[in-house]
Parts: C-alpha cells; sequence; structure tokens
C-alpha cells in the first residue's frame, strides 16, 4: 500500500502494484493553504498526518477508516490578502 496526502487535503492509499485506489479520505483544510502537507507516517496499522490546519489525523489503513483528530497548535498571523 502506498499512501499519499495530497495537495487538496486527501489521504489516498493506492494499490502498491497497480496504482488504483483502494481509499480516500478527506481531511479538514482551511480555504487559503501556504504552508503544505505533511508525508504520513505509520504506526499499528493507522496512517497519522498533519494537516496545515493545525491538526493531526489517525486513519486505519485497510479499512480508509479516520479514528481520530486532534488540533495540536491554531494557525496566527494575519489573514487579509491585498493586490
Amino acid at each position: 500500500m502506498v499512501l499519499v496526502h495530497t495537495s487538496n487535503g486527501q489521504l489516498q492509499a493506492l494499490n502498491e502494484t497497480d496504482g488504483a485506489v483502494k481509499w480516500t479520505v478527506n481531511l479538514d483544510m482551511p480555504a487559503l493553504s501556504l504552508r503544505g502537507e505533511s508525508a504520513p507516517a505509520t504506526a499499528y496499522g493507522a496512517a497519522i498526518v498533519g494537516g496545515d490546519n493545525g491538526r493531526v489525523s489517525a486513519v486505519l489503513m485497510q479499512q480508509g477508516q479516520m479514528i481520530w483528530q486532534q488540533r495540536i497548535s491554531t494557525a496566527t498571523g494575519r489573514r487579509k490578502l491585498t493586490a
């Protein structure tokens, strides 16, 4: 199984032989993203990913089921964009 954390806020599991999508989980993502996505880590049968929304999520790898999500930080800084 190949795990991919996409820039549009998805965690996907792909078949390592043919690249077919096994499952997709949509993770919370802010409307404007500048920080990027983390590479998935694995532990005890779960994929663990950090998002630029300040949350860490754990997803069961065999089923593609989210088992928990925890906010570990809050984004700070200016949100106003000017042209």
